[in-house]
C-alpha cells in the first residue's frame, strides 16, 4: 500500500560492491592512487597545508546502463581533509563610521597561523571589504560570538577550502603522483560492480512533492523504511537531519541531482563522515553538471 502511494516517486539505487585491492588511476575506489594531470600535485587543505585523503573517486563512464551521461563523463573525485588543525569562526557587527552601516552582523571565518596574521577563509557576500577590516583589527565590542572549528569539521561543509571535489576528463598526459604519508592509513577499496535496489525518498521530501500525510506518525516509520540507508549510488537522500540542497554557484538553483551517499557507520569502506556519526552526501546541479558538492550531516 504505501509502495503504491509512492510509486511516482520511486527511483532506482545501486549498492557498491567493494573488494580490497588496488587498481588503474582512473578506476572506481577510495584512498589509494588517482588520476592527476601532468604538472598537478596531491590536493592539500587550503587551511592547515596538509594532504587530503581520498574519499572517493567514481568512474562516470562505468556506472550502470540507465545512468550513462545522467550526472556527466569523466572522473568525480572527491578529496577532504582530516586534520585537527583549529580554525576560528565568528559573527562580528560592523558599526558606523565603517561604511555607514549600523548593527549588520556578518559571519565570517578564519584562522590564525603561528605569527598570529588573520586569513579570511571565507565570509557573507556582502560588506566583504568591512568584514575583512573588522576581522583584521577587531575591537572587542564588535564581536559577537567566537567558536573554533576544526578542517575536517569544515570538509563536511558544502564549498569548504578543506576539500576538493571536482569532475575531470581523463585525457592528455598522466601525472603518476605517489599518495603522501597521512594521519591515518586507510586501505584503498574498489568499486567492482553495482546492485540494483529500489528507492524512495524520505518522508520530509515525499510531502514537499504534495504528498500530504493524514497520519502523519503512523505513516512515518513506513516511509522511512523505503529510503536507503548506507552507502549508494543515485536513489534518494536519506537525510541524517533536514532536506538541505545548496545552491548551483552558477544559476543559484537546488543542485538536487542526487549522486552518491556515504554512510560510515553501516560499513567502513569509506572514511568520511568521521566515526559513524553522520552521512556524507554528492549532489549536482542538473544544469551545470560540473557544479558539484559534498557535505554532511550528523546524527
Amino acid at each position: 500500500m504505501v509502495k503504491n502511494q509512492l510509486s511516482d516517486l520511486k527511483r532506482q539505487a545501486w549498492k557498491p560492491i567493494i573488494i580490497d585491492g588496488e587498481s588503474t588511476l582512473d578506476a572506481s575506489k577510495t584512498s589509494g592512487k588517482v588520476w592527476f594531470f601532468n604538472g598537478e600535485t596531491w590536493p592539500v587543505c587550503h587551511n592547515c597545508q596538509n594532504p587530503m585523503r581520498l574519499v572517493l573517486q567514481l568512474n562516470l563512464h562505468e556506472l550502470p546502463g540507465s545512468l550513462e551521461e545522467k550526472f556527466g563523463s569523466g572522473l568525480l573525485q572527491l578529496f577532504c581533509c582530516e586534520s585537527n588543525f583549529e580554525i576560528k569562526t565568528g559573527s562580528f557587527t560592523l558599526r558606523e563610521p565603517m561604511g555607514g552601516y549600523s548593527d549588520i552582523v556578518i559571519s565570517v571565518t578564519a584562522y590564525e597561523d603561528e605569527f598570529g596574521e588573520t586569513t579570511v577563509i571565507e565570509t557573507s557576500e556582502l560588506y566583504e571589504e568591512e568584514s575583512e577590516l573588522i576581522l583584521g583589527n577587531p575591537e572587542p565590542e564588535a564581536i559577537i560570538e567566537e567558536l573554533i572549528d576544526t578542517c575536517w569539521m569544515q570538509a563536511c561543509k558544502a564549498f569548504s577550502t578543506s576539500q576538493v571535489i571536482r569532475i575531470i576528463q581523463p585525457k592528455g598526459e598522466v601525472n603518476h603522483v605517489e599518495v603522501p604519508d597521512m594521519e591515518k592509513t586507510f586501505p584503498t577499496k574498489l568499486i567492482v560492480g553495482w546492485e540494483e535496489i529500489e528507492d524512495y525518498p524520505h518522508p520530509d521530501e515525499v510531502e514537499q512533492y504534495g504528498t500530504l500525510f493524514n497520519d502523519r506518525k503512523k505513516v512515518w516509520s513506513e516511509y522511512i523504511l523505503l529510503n536507503n540507508l548506507g552507502d549508494k549510488l543515485a536513489g534518494w537522500p536519506c537525510w541524517a537531519q533536514d532536506i538541505e540542497y545548496p545552491k548551483c554557484p552558477v544559476c543559484n538553483q537546488k543542485m538536487d541531482q542526487f549522486i552518491f551517499q556515504l554512510e560510515e557507520c553501516e560499513t567502513i569502506n569509506f572514511p568520511y563522515p568521521h566515526s559513524g556519526l553522520g552521512v556524507g552526501y554528492i549532489v549536482q546541479c542538473s544544469t551545470h553538471k560540473k557544479q558539484v558538492a559534498f557535505f554532511c550531516q550528523f546524527t
